[in-house]
């Protein structure tokens, strides 16, 4: 049978700081007694970003008709990052037909590198609009 937890966003009676570390364990407790874990788990109070970047570009310098290069921009720090550090960017694009989007390149694709801030997009055809 699993349980689960819920908790208004206090710790000790103290609301949640933005951007605060938090550590919580786990107590197991029955009529017989109770059992404390080892391990914490580590958390950081934050929401989701206030605004989404600014849209990606394309640099025209690489670009040609075999590449797309596209280039974004982080988000500023502090406010806008919802408290805490950005972990990664995730380009969409669509099929060159304005229909739906999908993950290219970041946090939703297979990628090494979600922090990176330009994309090149091998997968195009010439003389067909992409939406990025």
């Amino acid at each position: 049978m699993t349980q689960e937890a819920t908790a208004d966003p206090e710790v000790g009676g103290a609301p949640l700081a933005t951007g605060q570390s938090y550590r919580f364990k786990l107590t197991a407790s029955n009529e017989v007694g109770s059992v404390e874990s080892t391990n914490f788990a580590e958390i950081v109070a934050a929401s989701v970003p206030d605004a989404p970047p600014t849209p990606p570009v394309q640099n025209f310098a690489s670009t040609d008709s075999d590449r797309i290069r596209i280039e974004y921009e982080t988000l500023d720090g502090g406010v806008t990052d919802g408290g805490s550090p950005i972990l990664g960017y995730d380009l969409w694009r669509d099929d060159g037909a304005g229909g739906d989007l999908f993950s290219l390149h970041g946090s939703q694709a297979a990628s090494h590198s979600i922090l990176a801030l330009a994309y090149t997009d091998y997968d195009v055809v010439a003389g067909v609009t992409y939406r990025y």
